[in-house]
């Protein structure tokens, strides 16, 4: 079977959620000969407004920015559902210059070198704590700025 040069894929099929099965009380489907057996909605354990958000995570950030007469070296954590809202928090603290050079991560990662040379181990300590717990409604309130700045 040759192919033909224009032919498309075909589309994928689209694959059913799988939902458990239970044992009916046994009518019988008179057609196939089998008993019937009715679908049931698995236990999600969540509303649907749970499902749509996604859950807090701990991001950081850490900016390393010189020109002529200024230098800044800086590091952020913060708990946010989306790192849209980290880039939106660094835009206001640093400015829309500075925000186009910083380093965005999920995580802390204590051994980076800016993180390493300007985060004292406490405050390490309490980030890595917020990181585990970022759920809890009292680190959605979490922000840590630390800043270097030289002007000449």
């Amino acid at each position: 079977m040759s192919k033909q040069p224009n032919a498309r894929p075909a589309a994928p099929r689209k694959r059913e959620p799988q939902c458990s099965l239970p044992a009916s009380d046994g009518e019988p489907d008179r057609a196939a000969g089998r008993s019937v057996r009715r679908l049931i909605r698995p236990k999600r354990g969540r509303s649907s407004l749970a499902r749509q958000m996604p859950t807090p995570r701990l991001y950081t950030a850490t900016i390393i920015y010189a020109d002529g007469s200024l230098m800044i070296q800086a590091f952020h954590a913060s708990v946010a559902h989306h790192h849209a809202q980290v880039v939106q928090r660094l835009r206001s603290r640093f400015g829309d210059d500075v925000v186009g050079i910083a380093e965005l991560r999920c995580g802390f990662f204590p051994a980076t070198p800016i993180a390493a040379a300007i985060v004292p181990p406490a405050v390490a300590d309490m980030i890595r704590e917020i990181e585990r717990n970022c759920t809890t409604p009292s680190a959605l309130a979490f922000a840590v700025d630390i800043e270097q700045r030289i002007e000449i």
